[in-house]
């Protein structure tokens, strides 16, 4: 929770003068006001999703990458892990959201 917190923090002070006043006056570069939202994967209450229909093998290919974390995770065999772990919470959110397998992520305006 205090990364979320500091990632909105930081995306809110973008714009802000006064917190790196020396971006200014040092090197020219002004204020950036271009931030207008941030997403959040992994949130309870996702508002917004992404179809995920089209990457979920690459998803699991790249997952198994680390393959010795979820060994140490589970017994079972990694790749079906993977596999069942992405695309179940795919799965799950399908209905939300056309019924396309889905990647939920949380929209905070800035």
């Amino acid at each position: 929770m205090a990364v979320g917190r500091a990632t909105l923090d930081a995306a809110s002070d973008a714009g802000n003068r006064w917190i790196f006043p020396e971006l200014i006056e040092e090197q020219g570069l002004e204020p950036w006001n271009g931030v207008r939202w941030v997403a959040v994967a992994g949130s309870s209450t996702p508002t917004h999703a992404a179809d995920a229909s089209v990457g979920l093998d690459r998803s699991v290919a790249s997952l198994l990458e680390h393959r010795t974390y979820i060994e140490a995770l589970t017994d079972e065999d990694p790749e079906t892990y993977c596999r069942t772990f992405l695309t179940g919470n795919a799965q799950a959110l399908a209905p939300r959201f056309g019924g396309k397998p889905a990647v939920g992520f949380e929209v905070f305006s800035r």
